[in-house]
């Protein structure tokens, strides 16, 4: 697998959620959080427990054949 089998889908996003209202959605796909692409749910993890103390992380997102960068706030 390339670069464009990578990543983890977006199976749900809560209504109201912060996700939601920065437009995220679900069947989107989550390429890299910060400096870690993520190939996998473990790449994925992996991002939560080194991050999770860090006010935001920038996650790079494909929807379709777009991607762009979007700040998150944790926590």
């Amino acid at each position: 697998n390339g670069p464009s089998g990578q990543g983890v889908m977006v199976t749900e996003v809560r209504p109201q959620s912060y996700l939601d209202q920065i437009g995220v959605r679900a069947g989107d796909t989550i390429r890299q959080i910060d400096e870690i692409t993520l190939a996998d749910v473990r790449d994925f993890e992996r991002a939560m427990v080194r991050y999770r103390n860090q006010p935001s992380v920038v996650v790079l997102l494909q929807r379709g054949g777009q991607q762009y960068y979007i700040t998150a706030r944790m926590g």
